[in-house]
């Protein structure tokens, strides 16, 4: 458990995650990326998980991006 992960999200990590999950690619089941660094540095994965788990949608890390699919249809890999 991480305890830090647990605390409250400040004002500006809460704007941050309500501005992610408001921007047009969210709110018509697109495709929102952000820099690992900057959710390290804006809010933390664990909280992100948290919101993008409680909205049933799948993330994915791939290289230095968090790759969020804002549509919980069903995800089949391609390839």
């Amino acid at each position: 458990m991480n305890i830090l992960s647990d605390l409250p999200l400040t004002r500006a990590s809460q704007m941050w995650l309500d501005q992610f999950f408001s921007s047009r690619a969210a709110l018509t089941g697109g495709v929102v990326r952000r820099m690992a660094r900057d959710v390290h540095r804006m809010v933390g994965r664990a909280p992100l998980t948290r919101e993008v788990q409680t909205r049933g949608f799948p993330m994915v890390r791939i290289g230095e991006q968090h790759v969020t699919l804002c549509n919980r249809g069903d995800l089949t890999l391609i390839c």
